[in-house]
C-alpha cells in the first residue's frame, strides 16, 4: 500500500459511534420531556430522518427546514404535542455531548500524527454539534485541520467541498492524499470527485455490488497502519 502524507477522515462511523449518540441524545431529550420512549421511537426517527436528508441531497428540501421538521413529523407520527423547533434544538445539544468513538479511532489518530503525516477531519453536518463533540473528544491535538459541509456551504461528494479543503491546506500532490470513510455515496465518491484515492471503511464486511469502487477496503483502522 502506497505511505500517504495526507489523510482525510470522516467523522461519523469512521471515527466516532455516531449511532450511539444518537440513540442517547433521541432518549434523553424524549425521557426529559417525560414522552413514551423505546426502539419504536428510534425506528421511526431514523426512518424519517433518512427520508428528509434524502430529499435534501437531492434539492427538494432546505437544511434549515429539514432539521426541525424531522420532530414536526415525528411528533404527527407519534401522537405527541411538541415544539418542533425546541425538540431539535435540544436534540442537537445532546447529540453533541455523544463524542463516543470507535473501536482504534484514537490509535489510529495517535500513530498518523506521531509519523508526521497530515490528518484531517472532512465531515457532513451541523457545525456546532460536529465541533462539540471534537472538542470533548481526545482527537483535536492530531488533527490539522477540521472541515465541515455546514461552514463550507456544500457536502461530501461535491468536488466543490474538496476544492475548498484543496485550498484551505498547504499540501497539492493528490497522489499523496487518501480519503477513509465509511460510506460509500458521500467518502468514497467525493474521493473520485475530487481525484485522489480512497478507503472504504466497512467494519460490517457488507456487500458492494454498486458502480463506487474505493481503491481499498478495510475492516478496522489498524489495518491502514
Amino acid at each position: 500500500m502506497r505511505d500517504y502524507n495526507v489523510y482525510f477522515v470522516d467523522a461519523d462511523g469512521t471515527l466516532f459511534d455516531f449511532e450511539k449518540a444518537e440513540s442517547e441524545a433521541l432518549s434523553g431529550l424524549f425521557l426529559s420531556h417525560h414522552y413514551p420512549y423505546d426502539d419504536t421511537v428510534l425506528m421511526n426517527y431514523r426512518e424519517i430522518n433518512h427520508d428528509l436528508w434524502r430529499r435534501f441531497d437531492s434539492g427538494e428540501i432546505a437544511k434549515d427546514d429539514l432539521l426541525p421538521k424531522r420532530f414536526f413529523l415525528l411528533s404527527q407520527r407519534l401522537g405527541l404535542s411538541s415544539d418542533a423547533s425546541e425538540m431539535n434544538r435540544e436534540y442537537l445539544y445532546r447529540l453533541g455531548q455523544g463524542a463516543y468513538l470507535l473501536e482504534g479511532a484514537l490509535e489510529f489518530c495517535r500513530e498518523v500524527s506521531a509519523r508526521g503525516k497530515k490528518l484531517y477531519i472532512v465531515t457532513n453536518g451541523v457545525s456546532s454539534t460536529q465541533r462539540m463533540r471534537l472538542m470533548k473528544s481526545p482527537l483535536l491535538p492530531y488533527l490539522s485541520e477540521v472541515f465541515i459541509s455546514e461552514e463550507i456551504g456544500t457536502q461530501k461528494p461535491a468536488i466543490a467541498f474538496f476544492e475548498a479543503v484543496f485550498s484551505a491546506i498547504p499540501e497539492t500532490d493528490k497522489s499523496q492524499m487518501l480519503i477513509v470513510g465509511d460510506s460509500l455515496t458521500a467518502d468514497i465518491a467525493g474521493g473520485r470527485n475530487a481525484g485522489i484515492d480512497s478507503c472504504w471503511y466497512n467494519p460490517a464486511s457488507l456487500a458492494n455490488s454498486g458502480p463506487i469502487r474505493p481503491t481499498m477496503e478495510i475492516r478496522h483502522l489498524s489495518e491502514l497502519l
